[in-house]
């Protein structure tokens, strides 16, 4: 019965791109895929929050962001701080792989690698 409720269920992305996802999804290391349930559970995300919540810093940060970002998977936004030199970092979920990546992974979890 399950089975047949969601094949009936109307998606907003079509076969074709869940497969893509599902193949960028292996090509993550396990805490890339952790870095994508953090941010889908954050959403648009702040880099010190995302450091400060990182369990697993050195994979999160030499693969995990890069591998993501690089794959489409997220999407960084720089803000300038108002009335300093310098600017903010954010890194979120791209919104074309949002839906498709919730549905993925909804039953994983962001431990050990984060604190969500």
């Amino acid at each position: 019965m399950r089975a047949e409720i969601e094949r009936l269920t109307v998606k907003p992305y079509d076969e074709r791109h869940r497969i893509v996802a599902e193949q960028k999804l292996a090509a993550m290391t396990d805490s890339g895929r952790a870095l994508l349930v953090f941010l889908l559970h954050w959403q648009k995300t702040k880099i010190d929050t995302i450091q400060a919540r990182c369990q697993d810093a050195e994979d999160v940060f030499r693969d995990g962001l890069g591998r993501a970002e690089k794959e489409g998977l997220i999407a960084r936004e720089v803000e300038p701080r108002p009335g300093r030199a310098s600017v903010d970092l954010y890194f979120q979920i791209s919104p074309g792989f949002q839906t498709v990546l919730q549905d993925l992974l909804a039953d994983a979890t962001g431990a050990p690698h984060f604190i969500v």
